[in-house]
Parts: C-alpha cells; sequence; structure tokens
C-alpha cells in the first residue's frame, strides 16, 4: 500500500522500491520520525546502539527495486509518523545523519534543507499503534 496518508498499526512494516536508471553510485537511508521526534531506522537496519551503520548501496535498477525486508519501527508514539528518504552520492553512517537531524532541528517541516545536496522525499502517514 502507499504510504502517504497511510494509517499503520503494530504489525506493519515499512519498505522502500527505488529505480535507478544509472551506474554511478548512489546510496539510501530511510528512517521515520515519531509524533513524539523520536528517530526509527528503517534502512540500514539499526539494531545495535555500538554500531553505526552505514546506508545502503543501491544497484543499477532502472525497472525498479524493491527491497525484501518490510521494517515495523520499534513502538513509535501514536501520532504523525514522518518517513523520509535520503539517497545520497556517497554513504551517510546513521550517526551522521542523527547528528544533522539534531543540528538543525528534527521537527523543521523541509526534510531536503537538512539533507541540502541530496535526494529526499518525505512521506506522512498516522501511527494508530495496537
Amino acid at each position: 500500500m502507499p504510504l502517504e496518508g497511510a494509517e499503520l498499526h503494530a504489525g506493519d512494516g515499512i519498505t522502500a522500491r527505488y529505480f535507478k536508471p544509472g551506474e554511478g553510485a548512489e546510496y539510501l537511508a530511510l528512517f521515520a520520525v515519531d509524533a513524539d521526534g523520536a528517530v526509527h531506522w528503517i534502512f540500514p537496519a539499526y539494531l545495535d546502539a555500538a554500531s553505526n551503520p552505514l546506508s545502503l548501496a543501491l544497484a543499477p535498477s532502472p525497472k525498479g527495486h524493491l527491497l525484501e525486508d518490510a521494517v515495523e519501527p520499534e513502538a513509535p508514539a501514536v501520532g504523525r509518523l514522518r518517513v523520509v528518504s535520503v539517497v545520497s552520492r556517497a554513504p551517510l553512517s546513521v550517526r551522521e545523519i542523527e547528528s544533522r537531524l539534531v543540528r538543525r532541528g528534527l521537527n523543521r517541516p523541509v526534510m531536503a534543507e537538512i539533507f541540502p545536496s541530496d535526494q529526499v522525499q518525505e512521506w506522512s502517514a498516522t501511527w494508530l499503534g495496537h
């Protein structure tokens, strides 16, 4: 189902489909920001606070590629859920992205202002919980 305007419940997962017609290096980071401003990582997987994973390298896929995993955000606050994808020419780490979000203001209305040289898309959904 398309994410924009969706009402999500516990057990619902989020994944992504990307199109990459060329050979140049591109990397994907996908995360959600819940109603309380907490960040929930979808890609790359961020399961251990001691780690600092990098955004995913995207293989060429002119017809589109659906990422295999669907990830359920871990206990987001009920309410608006902003889902953000950042495609960059160089890999970005989880800590680098979170640092930008904190430094520039997590609730900034336009994520493209936080990631000005990258391709940014944002969708708004509602997390209803259980």
